[in-house]
C-alpha cells in the first residue's frame, strides 16, 4: 500500500469535526498539531480505524512526516500534506520503499487508482457544501434586496406625500 488509510483518514479528520478531533491545522495550513492524542484515536475509531496513537505516529513517520514534540503537543508536517490541497496527497510514497524509475510510475498510478475515489468524494462533499452555503447566501441576498425595495418604495411614497403637503 503506497499511502496508508491512516494518512488519508487523518487528512479527512483534520478537515471535518475540528473541535472534537484532538488535532488541528496550524494557521499556515502546512503543519498540524495533535493536542489530544486520545481524541484523535477516538476520531480514527469512529471511521473504522482502530489504531493506537503510536501506530498513527509511526505511519506518519513512515510516510516522511517531520515530527516536533513539546511537552503537551506533537506537531507534524509534510510538503505533500496541505490543508487546502487534498490532491497533494497523491504525491506520497512511503520513505521505506526503494522506488526505481520503472516502478515509481506504476506505483504512483496504482495509488492514484486506489485513492482517486476518496479525493473525488471529498471534493464532491466540499463542492456540495460550498454550493449549499452559496445557495443560502443567495437566498439571504434576495430577501435583503426585497426588503430594501420595500423600504425604498415606502421612502418614495413618503417623499411624494411630503412634497404634496408643501407644494
Amino acid at each position: 500500500m503506497l499511502v496508508s488509510t491512516s494518512v488519508l483518514t487523518l487528512w479527512d479528520i483534520l478537515n471535518k469535526n475540528r473541535s472534537v478531533s484532538g488535532v488541528k491545522w496550524l494557521h499556515c495550513g502546512k503543519k498540524f498539531v495533535v493536542e489530544n492524542p486520545e481524541l484523535l484515536v477516538e476520531s480514527f475509531a469512529a471511521r473504522g480505524c482502530n489504531l493506537k496513537f503510536e501506530d498513527i505516529r509511526l505511519e506518519l513517520v513512515k510516510h516522511g512526516f517531520k515530527e516536533t514534540a513539546t511537552e503537551s503537543e506533537k506537531e507534524f508536517s509534510h510538503p505533500y500534506f496541505l490543508r487546502d490541497d487534498p490532491a497533494s496527497c497523491n504525491s506520497f510514497l512511503p520513505v521505506d520503499h526503494d522506488y526505481s524509475a520503472a516502478d515509481s510510475s506504476s506505483a504512483k498510478n496504482s495509488f492514484s487508482n486506489i485513492s482517486d475515489h476518496r479525493f473525488v468524494e471529498g471534493l464532491m462533499k466540499l463542492f456540495l457544501a460550498t454550493m449549499t452555503s452559496f445557495s443560502q447566501q443567495v437566498t439571504q441576498l434576495k430577501s435583503d434586496v426585497s426588503e430594501c425595495k420595500k423600504v425604498a418604495e415606502e421612502a418614495t411614497s413618503t417623499n411624494k406625500s411630503l412634497k404634496s403637503l408643501y407644494l
